[in-house]
Protein backbone atom coordinates (compact mmCIF):
# COMPACT_ATOMS: atom_id res chain seq x y z
CA UNK A 1 0.00 0.00 0.00
CA UNK A 2 1.28 3.01 -0.88
CA UNK A 3 1.37 6.12 0.95
CA UNK A 4 -1.43 8.06 -0.87
CA UNK A 5 -3.98 5.14 -0.55
CA UNK A 6 -2.46 4.71 3.09
CA UNK A 7 -4.49 8.26 3.86
CA UNK A 8 -7.49 7.85 1.36
CA UNK A 9 -8.48 4.58 3.01
CA UNK A 10 -7.63 5.73 6.78
CA UNK A 11 -10.23 7.44 9.42
CA UNK A 12 -10.44 10.60 11.05
CA UNK A 13 -11.60 10.72 14.98
CA UNK A 14 -12.40 13.91 16.25
CA UNK A 15 -10.93 13.92 19.49
CA UNK A 16 -10.53 17.33 21.62
CA UNK A 17 -11.99 19.31 18.51
CA UNK A 18 -9.24 17.95 16.75
CA UNK A 19 -9.01 15.89 13.53
CA UNK A 20 -7.16 12.86 14.77
CA UNK A 21 -5.94 10.06 11.66
CA UNK A 22 -5.77 6.34 11.99
CA UNK A 23 -5.58 3.67 10.45
CA UNK A 24 -7.60 0.43 10.93
CA UNK A 25 -7.50 -3.30 9.92
CA UNK A 26 -8.17 -6.59 10.20
CA UNK A 27 -10.55 -8.66 13.17
CA UNK A 28 -9.80 -10.33 16.24
CA UNK A 29 -7.96 -8.95 19.41
CA UNK A 30 -7.01 -5.31 19.18
CA UNK A 31 -3.62 -4.11 18.54
CA UNK A 32 -2.51 -0.62 19.23
CA UNK A 33 0.61 0.47 17.14
CA UNK A 34 1.95 3.57 18.54
CA UNK A 35 4.51 5.61 16.12
CA UNK A 36 7.93 7.07 16.61
CA UNK A 37 9.75 10.34 16.21
CA UNK A 38 9.09 12.46 13.70
CA UNK A 39 7.23 9.91 11.91
CA UNK A 40 3.57 8.69 11.74
CA UNK A 41 1.56 5.39 11.73
CA UNK A 42 3.07 5.03 8.31
CA UNK A 43 5.90 3.46 10.24
CA UNK A 44 3.42 -0.07 10.39
CA UNK A 45 2.91 -0.07 6.81
CA UNK A 46 5.21 -2.89 5.80
CA UNK A 47 4.26 -4.92 8.58
CA UNK A 48 0.04 -4.21 8.17
CA UNK A 49 -1.16 -6.86 5.91
CA UNK A 50 0.73 -9.33 7.46
CA UNK A 51 -0.39 -8.16 11.34
CA UNK A 52 -3.89 -7.27 9.85
CA UNK A 53 -4.59 -11.10 9.06
CA UNK A 54 -4.67 -11.96 12.95
CA UNK A 55 -5.54 -8.75 14.64
CA UNK A 56 -7.60 -5.56 14.98
CA UNK A 57 -4.78 -2.76 14.09
CA UNK A 58 -5.08 0.58 14.79
CA UNK A 59 -2.60 3.03 14.10
CA UNK A 60 -3.43 6.74 15.27
CA UNK A 61 -1.12 9.50 14.08
CA UNK A 62 -0.37 11.07 17.42
CA UNK A 63 -1.56 15.18 17.88
CA UNK A 64 1.48 16.98 16.23
CA UNK A 65 2.16 14.04 13.76
CA UNK A 66 1.27 12.41 10.09
CA UNK A 67 -1.95 13.34 8.98
CA UNK A 68 -3.41 14.63 12.61
CA UNK A 69 -4.20 17.87 13.84
CA UNK A 70 -1.12 20.23 14.61
CA UNK A 71 -1.90 22.90 16.80
CA UNK A 72 1.00 25.43 18.18
CA UNK A 73 -1.25 26.41 21.41
CA UNK A 74 -1.34 22.70 22.64
CA UNK A 75 0.01 20.89 25.45
CA UNK A 76 1.44 18.04 24.13
CA UNK A 77 2.45 14.90 26.80
CA UNK A 78 2.29 11.27 27.11
CA UNK A 79 -0.53 11.48 29.28
CA UNK A 80 -3.16 12.92 26.40
CA UNK A 81 -1.07 10.26 23.69
CA UNK A 82 -2.31 7.62 26.34
CA UNK A 83 -5.90 9.44 27.14
CA UNK A 84 -6.59 9.19 22.90
CA UNK A 85 -5.79 5.75 23.00
CA UNK A 86 -8.10 5.06 25.76
CA UNK A 87 -11.12 6.91 23.60
CA UNK A 88 -9.88 4.94 20.39
CA UNK A 89 -10.44 1.91 22.07
CA UNK A 90 -13.62 2.94 23.46
CA UNK A 91 -14.98 4.31 20.30
CA UNK A 92 -14.45 0.59 18.77
CA UNK A 93 -15.88 -1.27 21.80
CA UNK A 94 -12.49 -2.57 23.17
CA UNK A 95 -11.88 -2.58 26.57
CA UNK A 96 -8.82 -5.00 26.30
CA UNK A 97 -5.44 -4.21 24.53
CA UNK A 98 -2.59 -5.01 23.23
CA UNK A 99 0.78 -2.19 22.38
CA UNK A 100 3.57 -2.45 19.65
CA UNK A 101 5.42 0.72 20.72
CA UNK A 102 8.80 1.80 18.89
CA UNK A 103 11.39 5.03 19.43
CA UNK A 104 10.20 7.50 21.57
CA UNK A 105 6.41 6.17 22.27
CA UNK A 106 8.51 2.90 24.60
CA UNK A 107 7.68 6.09 26.36
CA UNK A 108 3.98 6.14 26.04
CA UNK A 109 3.66 2.23 26.42
CA UNK A 110 5.82 2.96 29.48
CA UNK A 111 3.25 5.50 31.11
CA UNK A 112 -0.01 3.11 30.03
CA UNK A 113 1.81 0.08 31.53
CA UNK A 114 2.47 2.07 34.99
CA UNK A 115 -1.58 3.22 35.23
CA UNK A 116 -2.73 -0.14 34.46
CA UNK A 117 -0.45 -1.50 37.53
CA UNK A 118 -2.11 1.31 39.55
CA UNK A 119 -5.92 0.17 38.36
CA UNK A 120 -5.58 3.51 36.60
CA UNK A 121 -6.45 2.65 33.23
CA UNK A 122 -9.55 2.40 31.85
CA UNK A 123 -8.54 -0.56 29.15
CA UNK A 124 -6.73 -4.12 30.37
CA UNK A 125 -3.48 -3.90 28.58
CA UNK A 126 -3.03 -7.73 27.44
CA UNK A 127 0.57 -7.48 26.12
CA UNK A 128 3.30 -5.45 25.23
CA UNK A 129 6.08 -5.48 22.21
CA UNK A 130 8.54 -2.62 22.59
CA UNK A 131 11.18 -1.94 19.70
CA UNK A 132 14.10 0.45 20.33
CA UNK A 133 13.47 3.48 22.04
CA UNK A 134 14.92 5.47 24.92
CA UNK A 135 13.45 3.22 27.67
CA UNK A 136 16.32 4.53 30.05
CA UNK A 137 17.36 7.94 29.20
CA UNK A 138 20.06 8.29 31.35
CA UNK A 139 21.73 5.25 29.65
CA UNK A 140 22.42 8.11 26.65
CA UNK A 141 23.48 11.59 26.16
CA UNK A 142 20.37 13.90 24.32
CA UNK A 143 21.74 14.45 20.61
CA UNK A 144 22.89 17.68 19.44
CA UNK A 145 19.69 18.17 17.12
CA UNK A 146 17.05 17.24 20.06
CA UNK A 147 19.07 19.51 22.94
CA UNK A 148 18.67 22.51 19.84
CA UNK A 149 15.06 21.94 19.51
CA UNK A 150 14.40 21.92 23.08
CA UNK A 151 16.44 25.03 23.49
CA UNK A 152 15.19 29.05 23.46
CA UNK A 153 16.03 28.93 19.71
CA UNK A 154 13.90 25.92 18.85
CA UNK A 155 10.50 27.52 17.63
CA UNK A 156 13.53 28.72 15.17
CA UNK A 157 15.20 25.66 14.33
CA UNK A 158 12.37 23.40 13.93
CA UNK A 159 11.24 25.27 10.35
CA UNK A 160 14.63 24.58 8.72
CA UNK A 161 14.20 20.83 9.59
CA UNK A 162 14.01 19.57 6.17
CA UNK A 163 14.41 16.43 3.71
CA UNK A 164 18.30 16.07 4.31
CA UNK A 165 17.73 16.34 8.03
CA UNK A 166 15.99 13.06 7.66
CA UNK A 167 18.07 11.52 5.15
CA UNK A 168 21.11 12.28 7.70
CA UNK A 169 18.96 10.37 10.69
CA UNK A 170 17.83 7.45 8.47
CA UNK A 171 21.60 6.84 7.55
CA UNK A 172 22.85 6.94 11.13
CA UNK A 173 20.15 4.74 11.89
CA UNK A 174 19.67 2.40 9.60
CA UNK A 175 21.65 -1.12 10.28
CA UNK A 176 25.16 -1.62 8.57
CA UNK A 177 23.69 -3.30 5.60
CA UNK A 178 20.28 -2.11 4.58
CA UNK A 179 19.41 1.62 3.06
CA UNK A 180 16.56 3.72 3.59
CA UNK A 181 15.17 4.18 0.27
CA UNK A 182 15.10 7.76 -1.18
CA UNK A 183 11.30 7.51 -1.89
CA UNK A 184 10.79 6.65 2.31
CA UNK A 185 12.75 9.79 2.77
CA UNK A 186 10.30 11.94 0.68
CA UNK A 187 7.63 9.79 2.29
CA UNK A 188 8.52 11.27 5.68
CA UNK A 189 9.46 14.55 4.69
CA UNK A 190 6.31 14.89 3.16
CA UNK A 191 4.07 13.89 6.15
CA UNK A 192 6.73 16.00 8.51
CA UNK A 193 5.47 19.14 6.25
CA UNK A 194 2.29 18.68 5.85
CA UNK A 195 -0.50 20.89 7.84
CA UNK A 196 3.02 22.93 8.30
CA UNK A 197 4.08 20.47 10.97
CA UNK A 198 7.80 21.73 10.86
CA UNK A 199 6.12 24.69 13.29
CA UNK A 200 5.41 22.02 16.13
CA UNK A 201 8.16 19.82 16.20
CA UNK A 202 10.08 21.79 19.11
CA UNK A 203 6.85 21.48 21.05
CA UNK A 204 6.84 17.41 20.48
CA UNK A 205 10.64 17.23 21.62
CA UNK A 206 8.65 18.29 24.78
CA UNK A 207 8.69 14.57 25.75
CA UNK A 208 12.55 14.48 27.18
CA UNK A 209 11.54 16.77 29.88
CA UNK A 210 9.16 13.67 31.00
CA UNK A 211 11.41 11.35 30.58
CA UNK A 212 13.71 12.95 32.96
CA UNK A 213 10.72 13.42 35.35
CA UNK A 214 9.33 9.78 35.37
CA UNK A 215 12.30 7.42 33.76
CA UNK A 216 12.55 6.16 37.23
CA UNK A 217 8.69 5.54 37.91
CA UNK A 218 8.26 4.13 34.64
CA UNK A 219 11.13 1.53 34.94
CA UNK A 220 9.59 0.08 38.16
CA UNK A 221 6.28 0.14 36.41
CA UNK A 222 8.38 -2.50 33.85
CA UNK A 223 9.65 -4.18 37.10
CA UNK A 224 6.45 -4.72 38.58
CA UNK A 225 3.84 -5.21 35.69
CA UNK A 226 2.71 -8.61 35.06
CA UNK A 227 1.70 -7.57 31.68
CA UNK A 228 3.75 -9.85 29.15
CA UNK A 229 6.20 -7.67 27.46
CA UNK A 230 8.49 -9.01 24.46
CA UNK A 231 11.24 -6.50 23.06
CA UNK A 232 12.57 -7.04 19.40
CA UNK A 233 15.53 -5.02 19.60
CA UNK A 234 18.13 -3.98 16.47
CA UNK A 235 21.02 -4.07 18.05
CA UNK A 236 23.50 -2.44 15.64
CA UNK A 237 26.15 -0.48 17.24
CA UNK A 238 25.06 3.00 15.36
CA UNK A 239 21.48 3.15 17.02
CA UNK A 240 22.19 5.48 19.96
CA UNK A 241 18.65 6.32 20.80
CA UNK A 242 17.63 3.12 21.39
CA UNK A 243 19.96 0.20 20.91
CA UNK A 244 22.74 -1.56 23.17
CA UNK A 245 22.87 0.38 25.82
CA UNK A 246 19.12 0.26 26.47
CA UNK A 247 19.34 -2.97 25.84
CA UNK A 248 22.21 -4.25 28.64
CA UNK A 249 20.76 -1.92 31.07
CA UNK A 250 16.94 -3.92 30.71
CA UNK A 251 18.52 -7.25 30.60
CA UNK A 252 20.61 -6.05 33.82
CA UNK A 253 17.61 -4.68 35.61
CA UNK A 254 14.62 -6.38 34.61
CA UNK A 255 13.74 -9.84 33.94
CA UNK A 256 12.13 -10.82 30.82
CA UNK A 257 11.92 -14.23 28.77
CA UNK A 258 10.92 -12.50 25.66
CA UNK A 259 13.58 -10.86 24.73
CA UNK A 260 14.80 -11.23 20.56
CA UNK A 261 18.29 -9.39 19.34
CA UNK A 262 18.16 -8.28 15.91
CA UNK A 263 21.82 -8.19 14.33
CA UNK A 264 22.57 -5.94 11.39
CA UNK A 265 19.52 -3.80 11.71
CA UNK A 266 19.30 -0.50 13.86
CA UNK A 267 16.43 1.68 15.16
CA UNK A 268 13.94 1.25 12.25
CA UNK A 269 13.46 -2.57 12.28
CA UNK A 270 10.13 -2.44 10.99
CA UNK A 271 11.13 -0.75 8.10
CA UNK A 272 14.37 -2.64 7.92
CA UNK A 273 12.95 -6.30 8.73
CA UNK A 274 9.09 -6.03 8.29
CA UNK A 275 9.08 -9.80 8.19
CA UNK A 276 11.29 -11.06 10.88
CA UNK A 277 9.28 -8.45 13.10
CA UNK A 278 5.74 -9.58 12.04
CA UNK A 279 7.13 -13.36 12.66
CA UNK A 280 8.56 -12.46 16.12
CA UNK A 281 5.16 -11.10 16.99
CA UNK A 282 2.92 -13.82 16.03
CA UNK A 283 4.99 -15.92 17.92
CA UNK A 284 5.05 -14.13 21.13
CA UNK A 285 1.44 -13.69 20.43
CA UNK A 286 1.16 -17.73 20.11
CA UNK A 287 2.81 -17.76 23.08
CA UNK A 288 1.51 -16.47 25.93
CA UNK A 289 -1.95 -17.59 24.08
CA UNK A 290 -3.43 -15.03 22.64
CA UNK A 291 -3.92 -16.44 18.98
CA UNK A 292 -6.08 -18.90 18.87
CA UNK A 293 -9.14 -17.52 21.06
CA UNK A 294 -12.22 -16.01 20.08
CA UNK A 295 -12.63 -12.08 20.18
CA UNK A 296 -14.41 -10.09 18.22
CA UNK A 297 -14.90 -6.46 18.38
CA UNK A 298 -17.82 -4.73 20.40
Amino acid sequence: MGLKKWKGTGDIFKWRNHDIFYQQAGEGEAVFLLHGFVTSSWDWHLIWKDLSQHFHLFAPDFMGFGYSAKPVDYPYSYDERAELIYDLAALHGYDEIHLIARSFNVSLAQEMILRHNEGRSPVRIKSVVLLNGRLFPWTYQIAFSQWILLSPVGKWVGPLYGKGTLRRIYAKYFGKYIKMPESLVEEYYQLVKYNQGKKVIHLLIGYWHERLQKGKVWEQALKDTEIPIQLIWGIEGQDEVGGMKTLHYYRDHIQNQYLVMLKDIGHFAPLECPEVVSDYYIRFMEGIGVLGGTNTDG
